[in-house]
């Protein structure tokens, strides 16, 4: 699959998150969650029916009736095929995009700052060819469908006993993962699709399962983590509304040597323990990296964020 990138690649790229037991793991142990690939928000995303066009296929006078029903009908497996070990991760090109830190944050996350030079250095010389692929989401206004026919070749192949009519069906599939709906451009997106025997297939949300089944599957999309160098995070970006009362409570003031410092602890509750093992983590592997953004007014009174303090993690005691 031949992919052309006519797109600078941004400088950095930005992943928004909640705080959570898993996105703390992953900040602690230096890793990038992959989604599986069905479960993307655009329901357009890997749908064939809507990104190819079959009519020039199926009057194709060079393809038995038969065998053009059979490869339409086989769609679904080629793109399980494709996807049992594929996964991935999406980014945004700015870290003060409104609307993603209201979806991801709830304003009291926080976003990865990565380097996307190294990024893209570290996955494509850690990949073989056609496993590791990084490109900018397309939002067109008009959809253009790609035509079947034009990526089927046919061929003779001889072997020792018969010769065997062969069609080979070079999909461009990236495509059908590199395309959204145009209400989608707000995202700014860039993605990793990632091939790793880390990941697994996880059925389209359109295939009825038993219990049993969707137990088995939801067990398998553990794993889906993938280490990172600890360089490619240039800055870890608080949400406005990180500091919040659901997270500290208010101890008491203090004055020294002319400075009023307020003291808070970490309430005592699994919201508060989780703030301070991200802390804890934050002390340990980018002490010097922790930044927070707010909402300001310019003198326009235009509103806009930007990132506004610098966090200085000075000791983290019991409480």
């Amino acid at each position: 699959i031949s992919v052309e990138i006519i797109k600078d690649l941004p400088k950095n790229l930005y992943k928004y998150y909640s705080l959570t037991d898993y996105t703390v793991k992953a900040v602690n142990e230096s890793t990038l969650y992959f989604s599986q690939a069905n479960l993307l928000n655009d329901i357009l995303e890997g749908n064939f029916d809507l990104l190819w066009n079959f009519n020039k296929f199926n009057q194709n006078t060079d393809i038995l009736e038969t065998i053009k029903k059979q490869i339409v009908n086989d769609l679904p497996s080629h793109k399980k095929a494709f996807l049992k070990w594929r996964g991935v991760f999406s980014m945004c090109e700015t870290f003060n995009n409104e609307l993603l830190w209201i979806h991801y944050t709830n304003e009291t996350g926080y976003c990865l700052e990565l380097n996307a030079e190294k990024l893209s250095t570290h996955f494509n010389t850690n990949n073989e060819e056609n496993n590791c692929y990084f490109f900018p989401m397309s939002y067109p206004k008009e959809l253009k469908q790609i035509d079947f026919n034009d990526f089927a070749n046919i061929y003779d192949e001889i072997s020792t006993q018969k010769t065997q009519k062969i069609i080979d069906v070079n999909l461009p599939i990236i495509n059908c993962f590199a395309v959204k709906e145009c209400h989608w451009v707000y995202e700014q997106e860039w993605r990793l699709m990632l091939r790793n025997s880390k990941f697994n297939y996880v059925s389209e949300p359109t295939i009825i399962l038993d219990d049993k089944s969707k137990e088995a599957e939801n067990d398998m999309q553990i794993g889906g983590n993938i280490e990172i160098p600890r360089d490619i995070v240039e800055r870890i970006i608080l949400a406005p509304h990180f500091f919040n009362n659901s997270r500290f409570n208010k101890f008491e003031k203090v004055v020294d040597g002319g400075n009023l410092f307020e003291i808070y602890n970490f309430k005592n509750d699994k919201s508060g323990r989780l703030c301070k093992d991200f802390f804890l983590s934050m002390k340990k592997h980018y002490p010097n990296k922790v930044f927070q953004i707010i909402k300001m007014v310019n003198e326009d009174k235009i509103v806009f964020r930007d990132i506004k303090y610098k966090i200085d993690i000075i000791d983290i005691g019991n409480n």
